[in-house]
């Protein structure tokens, strides 16, 4: 018994392991699946058809996230669903059990089957609910949510419900920037939506910027082209409409056009006055087996192109086959679908406000909880606080009284202490007289001393006077001994030097020459002593050394060199020895 329960314990853990590892290759292989399909959806079938028997096989998650990837592919496919059991199941069951990703996905699939099924309101309410959960999640599918934008405006604009529909172009429009993914649809259905609001001037630039979208991305959309050259036909705009009109002639062949196309050339025509031409494609139009409305539009046109060229047979002719176009198109039944349409929007719209009033009564109420747990701990606090600063003001009340009794203690023996004090303090003070007293009598020395002193200064300052002037005399009789030498052995250029000293006449370079020669042969050290006392010198700094050797003064230096007199004092001074040799 042992042994069997071992080996059945051990199947279903093996069996559990193998079928862990088939849902996780079942899971990698759909997603293969659903990359190929964004591009290649025959691809994509055919390999939805290789795994079809290992689905069966699998849980019921793995089953609906396939049925999931079959809805996801026949959209992308553009197959018409003929009933809408496998995208409720699928939206029921992810509602429940699936990831924010997963519930976004399912409501746009379920929403685009009841699309393709005509049935607006329960399209619409899809697509709100898929546009609801990616705006309040962070992982959410940027690219699903602005084709749910698409899909939202498309929905309203076909009941006439046009603010809608330019409320959800916008949006298609500002996430198509956000995700830097611009479309060509994104513009167009913003350009179709400012027309119809009377935004004439927007509508205009919306759809010019479409003509240049389709120029720089060369997206020649045939279907989206005719419907440009209606738009700008019918707005009156001849340059953009031309332009468009040239890319319908280059890139769509005559055989590829409908009866829509025809309507929108006949627009361009008949704005252009091209009447004939305008004539010619909305007979082509009811002439074709198409829709009512476009049949419609044609005769209406033709009626009133008819009615203005006076041609009265041809205009009743178009006029009874646009009112038999009219009763086929039953107006009032489009009516009464907006209608519906718009009262299903304000449904979902009232249940998202009562949500969001829910909510925010929640909110009040959890805010109400806190503040009161807020303000109950705050009394709680400050009565603590309160006890406590009573007990720490009553602790120190009490240190405070013995304190005060130790202080009463202690005041007899300050008291006595104070006593002692005082009896040094008055001997104290009669020592402070006796010194005052010697005080006074120091200063009376101190007073003796100064004038002494003073009257050293001024013997000083005569023997100071003295001694320069008895040194001013020793320079000049020095200055006259240089003089008195130089004049008895230089007889040849005294005559010279005294002119050039009272200013009379300037020393010629051979004069220069005969003094530096003759002061050189009076003193043969001199010239060593210049070069060793300068080092580095210039010719006025030689001239005035030789002329101070010989024994003349500051004002002859001045007027023999033309040097400035304050150069002349300066440099005295600073070879001074010159003079003293």
């Amino acid at each position: 018994m042992k042994k069997i329960l071992a080996i059945i314990i051990i199947a279903l853990v093996m069996q559990a392991f193998f079928s862990c590892n088939m849902d996780n290759h079942l899971t990698y292989k759909m997603e293969q699946i659903k990359k190929v399909g964004d591009t290649n959806q025959t691809l994509a079938f055919a390999m939805m058809d290789s795994i079809r028997v290992e689905v069966e096989k699998a849980d019921e998650h793995t089953r609906m996230k396939y049925d999931l990837l079959l809805l996801r592919i026949n959209d992308k496919a553009y197959v018409v669903p003929t009933s809408d059991i496998m995208s409720r199941q699928v939206t029921a069951y992810f509602a429940k059990h699936g990831s924010e990703a997963e519930k976004q996905e399912a409501y746009y699939y379920n929403g685009s089957v009841y699309r393709d099924l005509r049935d607006a309101p329960r399209a619409i309410e899809n697509f709100l609910k898929s546009v609801e959960i990616a705006t309040f999640s962070d992982k959410c599918d940027s690219l699903m949510l602005r084709n749910a934008y698409s899909n939202l405006h498309s929905l309203f604009f076909s009941v006439q419900d046009y603010t809608n529909g330019l409320a959800y172009a916008k949006k298609e429009y500002e996430l198509s920037h956000k995700i830097n993914n611009m479309s060509l649809d994104a513009i167009m259905h913003l350009g179709l939506s400012y027309s119809y609001m009377d935004s004439t001037s927007q509508a205009i630039y919306e759809f010019v910027e479409a003509e240049k979208f389709i120029r720089l991305h060369n997206d020649y959309d045939k279907d989206w082209m005719p419907s440009l050259l209606l738009c700008l036909s019918h707005l009156g705009e001849k340059a953009g409409a031309t332009s468009c009109y040239n890319l319908m002639k280059e890139h769509v062949k005559p055989s590829e056009l409908n009866a829509s196309d025809y309507l929108s050339l006949g627009e361009y025509f008949q704005m252009k006055g091209e009447e004939d031409s305008a004539i010619s494609c909305y007979r082509h139009v009811i002439s074709m087996p198409m829709k009512e409305d476009n049949i419609y539009d044609a005769s209406k046109f033709l009626f009133e192109i008819y009615d203005s060229l006076k041609n009265t047979q041809e205009a009743i002719k178009y006029a009874r086959v646009y009112v038999n176009a009219s009763d086929s198109l039953d107006l009032g039944k489009r009516q009464e679908m907006a209608a519906t349409v718009n009262n299903q929007f304000m449904y979902h719209y009232d249940k998202h406000k009562e949500e969001l009033a829910r909510e925010k009564v929640t909110k009040y109420h959890y805010l109400l909880v806190i503040l009161l747990i807020a303000i109950l701990l705050i009394v709680v606090t400050a009565i603590a606080i309160h006890i406590f600063l009573r007990n720490k003001n009553l602790k120190k009340t009490m240190a405070l009284t013995r304190e005060l009794d130790s202080l009463k203690n202690d005041r007899n023996s300050l008291q006595s202490e104070i006593d002692i004090k005082v009896r040094e303090l008055e001997h104290s003070r009669l020592s402070l007289h006796d010194a005052s007293s010697e005080l006074d009598s120091v200063k009376e020395k101190l007073a003796e001393v100064n004038e002494e002193l003073a009257e050293s200064k001024v013997r000083l300052k005569e023997s100071e006077v003295a001694l320069s002037e008895k040194l001013d005399q020793h320079e000049a009789i020095i200055r006259l001994l240089h003089k008195t030498e130089f004049e008895v052995n230089a007889d040849d250029v005294i005559y010279a030097v005294r002119q050039s000293a009272d200013g009379s006449k300037k020393l010629s370079a051979s004069e220069w020459r005969q003094l530096y020669h003759a002061v050189d042969e009076l003193y043969p050290d001199f010239k060593k002593l210049i070069v060793q006392k300068l080092g580095n010198f210039t010719e006025q700094q030689i001239q005035l050394c030789y002329l101070m050797r010989i024994g003349l003064t500051k004002p002859q230096i001045q007027n023999i060199t033309n040097i400035p007199h304050v150069t002349v004092w300066r440099w005295s001074k600073k070879f001074s020895w010159a003079s003293e040799q």
